[in-house]
């Protein structure tokens, strides 16, 4: 019967349909002889040219000028909607030499909707600066995308106390320091990134920065950081395509700045079925005025257990910290949860945060300390008299659906490990003495199931000292037959030398 991680392997095909259906993805069944073929159509559905955003802004009254598309050399199709228009006549496409688009060509289409949007198709458009003309003056609102090779992911890092950059869960802190990290596709070995810019929801240009850029082997990566505004922005990235044609790609997700963080402090294991998982959060008050927040939890298996709205009121800096407990009742599912923060005086939720688990009935290894006995002093962590000063303990390890591939310690000659005979054993718990001296006043104890995973125990009886090499050196002292003996005790700061006659 297959066991841990193999179990997965032969369920049925539903539970990785499920998977797929969580991350957006497509389950192709096949067999060895033809998986080159499904590698093909997944290849041509994964990277199509696919639509992008070239920009969007609104496009207001007062502003009579015409507005520049940016044409890079990669586009097949252009698409322009202009959402406001009254006729498809009311806005015109120029090309660079100054010629009108008539659409008589067979390769450009102009229409208009009666929801109030003209919209404008070109098939392969020249590489230039197009210029959009309205022939009416109203407020806009203009979308301009594009079939194009050059396609770009984006994600916000910020930094740990640590210095690792790490993605950002959720909105970011006003007035914080991020870094916009765009993964560009296709931009050829002559591509460049120029600038990443901030815009307001109304496409204005709030911030420019220069960008960092790093050719990988199969994509771009081009970063810059930035302080978050005090308003929603969305990324733009600015470069050259490679022929050296200028481009411009915007992502579409709109960032909302937040005076509240909200971090999960779950780990993302597995959740074992008919098992509680506790979860914790913090929620911290990064703006300038005390405020009362309203956390709400929520899952789509109604998994959650207890209380699932909590409000705390915070001082500008201070935080709080809650728990909320699941227990999946079906196996083989996946399921999310999301911890979501709003400001109580005015319903808007500043923060939200969806995590997916998945439950399944192979519980992995859990190492416990149950009870230890002994110290280890300083008199004791020596090399001299380490031996003499012994230490037990006992723990507890809970397992289920799995084997144990081995329970061992990590350092320690003189440590001792007594437990049954865990050959075949698939549930536990099991009991296991430790026992040890003070040569050996720290030791992990390691526990490892079939698949790799790992859980330890940690035992520690010194109080975190280690113990001091101690030598032992014999000479003659030149007297009459009588041996001197100098013990040598090798400290951290001096040597003390004991002559013993």
């Amino acid at each position: 019967m297959p066991i841990g991680r193999d179990e997965r392997s032969a369920s049925s095909l539903s539970f990785y349909q499920q998977i797929a259906k969580a991350t957006g993805g497509t389950v192709h069944e096949t067999d060895k002889k033809n998986i080159g073929n499904v590698l093909e159509t997944v290849i041509g559905e994964t990277f199509p040219s696919s639509e992008i955003i070239i920009d969007s802004y609104d496009w207001l009254a007062g502003e009579t000028g015409d507005q520049n598309i940016t044409v890079d050399s990669t586009i097949t199709v252009l698409k322009i909607s202009v959402t406001g228009s009254s006729a498809e006549t009311d806005v015109d496409i120029y090309y660079a030499n100054g010629t009108l688009e008539t659409y008589t060509s067979g390769m450009s289409t102009r229409i208009y909707a009666s929801s109030g949007e003209t919209i404008i198709s070109i098939q392969h458009p020249p590489g230039s600066i197009m210029k959009l003309r309205r022939n009416v003056v109203n407020d806009w609102k203009v979308n301009i995308t594009a079939q194009s090779a050059i396609n770009v992911d984006g994600e916000l890092l910020e930094q740990s106390d640590t210095g690792e950059m790490f993605s950002l869960k959720g909105s970011p802190i006003s007035d914080n320091n991020y870094t916009v990290a765009l993964t560009v596709y296709n931009l050829g070995p002559n591509g460049t990134c120029h600038n990443i810019a901030l815009t307001d929801s109304t496409g204005n240009i709030m911030s420019s920065h220069e960008a960092s850029q790093l050719q990988r082997d199969f994509d771009t990566l081009c970063t810059a950081t930035f302080r978050t505004p005090y308003a929603e922005f969305q990324v733009k990235l600015y470069g050259n395509d490679d022929s050296g044609r200028s481009f411009t790609r915007k992502l579409s997700e709109l960032h909302k700045h937040s005076s509240v963080e909200l971090q999960i402090t779950a780990s993302s294991d597995d959740v074992i079925i008919g098992k509680e998982r506790l979860i914790g959060y913090e929620v911290l008050n990064r703006g300038a005025v005390t405020e009362t927040y309203n956390v709400i939890i929520s899952d789509d298996h109604s998994f959650v257990q207890g209380t699932t709205a909590v409000e705390y009121t915070l001082l500008p800096g201070d935080g709080a910290n809650g728990t909320f407990s699941v227990k999946p009742t079906t196996p083989s599912v996946i399921f999310s949860y999301t911890i979501s923060v709003s400001i109580i005086s005015t319903g808007e939720v500043q923060q939200s945060i969806t995590r997916k688990l998945v439950v399944t009935d192979v519980e992995r290894p859990d190492c416990t300390v149950v009870h230890t006995a002994g110290i280890c002093g300083i008199s004791s962590l020596n090399t001299a008299n380490c031996s003499s000063y012994n230490w037990t303990a006992s723990a507890e390890v809970t397992f289920s659906g799995t084997l144990l591939e081995s329970i061992s310690s990590t350092v320690g000659m003189s440590v001792k490990l007594a437990h049954v005979n865990i050959t075949g054993l698939s549930t536990g718990p099991i009991a296991v003495n430790i026992s040890g001296d003070c040569c050996t006043p720290s030791v992990f104890i390691n526990v490892i199931d079939v698949d790799g995973f790992i859980s330890q125990c940690e035992l520690s009886f010194g109080d975190g000292q280690s113990v001091q090499s101690v030598e032992y050196v014999s000479e003659p002292s030149g007297s009459s037959g009588t041996d001197v003996y100098t013990i040598i005790i090798i400290l951290t700061v001096c040597v003390i030398q004991m002559l013993l006659l």
